[in-house]
């Protein structure tokens, strides 16, 4: 808490130092809005010099990102496929529910209502389950990343281009934020083209 107000002082002060000079001072309108445009003028080019000379780096945790955010995505399918087939055996349920259910990948707003469409009873089951699994990454990520690292990112499914990004982000580091976003956007790209299939299964 002590770090969060020492990081706002510095803003806050510049802001209100210039609030009073514009009170007391009174500068023309126009010579403040010209200083204005040209001081973001500055700005792009730091900005440009600091990209030009990270470029290299910039790049290679590009390219490093689709690789991993990619073979993540493949491993969340996968993992939720053979979790599908599991709970259809042993729980002894529907293999189109169960599969669906488990490919939810935590995008609870969209597998409750398709599978209720179909099933109320399992369109509950379905949003309760993948709700908890957001739930479970925002609260375990840090703990499973411990001792997994990177592949703990595909326990967030279709959560991690979003409401899981932070946590993500926070405990793996920012190298990784471009996996965890590729990975939740291809799951949320094809998970609608993919369900339609696995409700018909039986």
């Amino acid at each position: 808490m002590e770090n969060r107000f020492k990081e706002f002082l510095p803003p806050l002060g510049v802001f209100t130092s210039g609030l009073l000079l514009g009170i007391f001072v009174k500068f023309p309108i126009y010579d403040v809005e010209t200083i204005a445009v040209y001081w973001l003028y500055i700005l792009l080019g730091i900005i440009g010099i600091v990209i030009g000379v990270s470029f290299r780096d910039l790049l290679r945790t590009a390219i490093k990102g689709i690789r991993n955010g990619i073979l993540l995505t493949l491993s969340v399918i996968i993992g939720d496929i053979i979790a599908g087939f599991l709970i259809s055996l042993i729980l002894r349920q529907g293999l189109n529910y169960s599969l669906s259910i488990s490919l939810g990948s935590g995008w609870y707003s969209l597998i409750g209502p398709f599978v209720s469409f179909y099933n109320p009873y399992f369109g509950v089951i379905g949003f309760v389950s993948n709700l908890l699994r957001e739930a479970y990454t925002l609260s375990l990520f840090p703990l499973i990343y411990s001792f997994f690292g990177t592949p703990s990112i595909a326990m967030g499914g279709a959560t991690t281009m979003d409401t899981t990004l932070g946590v993500i982000i926070k405990y793996s580091g920012i190298e990784n934020s471009s996996s965890a976003i590729l990975q939740g956007l291809i799951i949320t790209i094809i998970l609608p083209f993919i369900l339609p299939f696995t409700i018909i299964l039986h």
